[in-house]
């Protein structure tokens, strides 16, 4: 159930975003809110639910299930993550995300947020092979509010 919605919350965003377009403000509430506020919220009252939640885990799942049926072992095409980035990914990317939230001047536009969200989620999808820590380290972070509740 919590997938499902997921997937309707993150891929309807993106469409409302290009088939509105800046008609309404639903992506930029339904991506700014809905990260920013309403999942540390819900995170503190009902437990973390990003595990579920999370549409680039239900789609990385939905796309190695397709590449099984196509004969494919694997999805990191034999590609290591480099022990020399670290952690670093995830700060840059943080970096960005607040950036774009508080200094881009076309953040509530419907169409860039849409731009963004596609993509993150083209950046997730392709660190998700290589299981990086980098890459789970800033959602694990984003949504697990309070002071050392992000184990680095």
């Amino acid at each position: 159930m919590l997938r499902a919605l997921g997937l309707a919350w993150w891929y309807g965003a993106i469409g409302v975003a290009f088939v509105i377009g800046d008609i309404s403000p639903l992506p930029g509430v339904l991506l700014w809110i809905g990260i920013w506020v309403g999942l540390p919220i819900t995170a503190v009252l009902l437990g973390n639910p990003w595990p579920s939640l999370s549409p680039f885990r239900s789609t990385f799942a939905g796309l190695e299930w397709v590449a099984r049926r196509l004969g494919a072992g694997r999805l990191d095409f034999g590609l290591r993550y480099p022990a020399a980035f670290a952690r670093w990914p995830a700060v840059a990317l943080l970096a960005v995300g607040i950036w774009v939230e508080l200094i881009l001047p076309a953040s509530a536009t419907a169409v860039t947020v849409g731009l963004l969200m596609v993509g993150y989620t083209g950046i997730t999808l392709a660190g998700m092979p290589h299981r990086c820590r980098a890459c789970r380290l800033v959602g694990r972070c984003l949504h697990r509010p309070g002071p050392g509740r992000c184990e680095l």
